[in-house]
């Protein structure tokens, strides 16, 4: 199986425009009930490059052991 990775930067600029859009959309959402209008949006890019590293890293682990686990199968 060959997957093609993306470099990193591609990588983090696809981050901070889908995940960290969520993370930036729930803030928003919540600044229309309140009086605090602060700029969040590097809070929220640190939050989705956060959450992308370990959503990545625990799959990368569990494509491992399942690897492993079809090689003992054998």
């Amino acid at each position: 199986m060959s997957e093609k990775f993306p470099d990193l930067p591609k990588h983090k600029m696809s981050v901070l425009t889908e995940t960290g859009a969520l993370f930036s959309l729930g803030i928003q959402l919540m600044q229309l009930l309140s009086d605090n209008k602060s700029d969040f949006s590097k809070l929220t890019g640190i939050l989705g490059l956060y959450y992308q590293i370990a959503n990545d890293y625990r799959n990368f682990c569990r494509h491992e052991v399942t690897s492993e686990l079809l090689v003992l199968d054998i």
